[in-house]
């Protein structure tokens, strides 16, 4: 069973003239484990996702 979700994003960029170059880190935990009788969940086993994303942006 589900207890939490955590997530953090933050988002860089650089900004010229004409292009804007960016990078965002994503960082998305989330803790399961056995459902008590009260509704919490015991022992939780915690899972991670990283996620690195960058980007280059053209205007014309």
């Amino acid at each position: 069973m589900l207890d939490c979700v955590y997530r953090v994003a933050p988002h860089l960029s650089y900004n010229l003239p004409n292009l804007k170059f960016g990078l965002e880190y994503d960082l998305t935990a989330t803790e399961y484990g056995k459902l008590q009788s009260n509704g919490r969940v015991i022992n939780p086993y915690i899972i991670n996702n990283h996620r690195v994303v960058p980007s280059v942006s053209y205007f014309f």
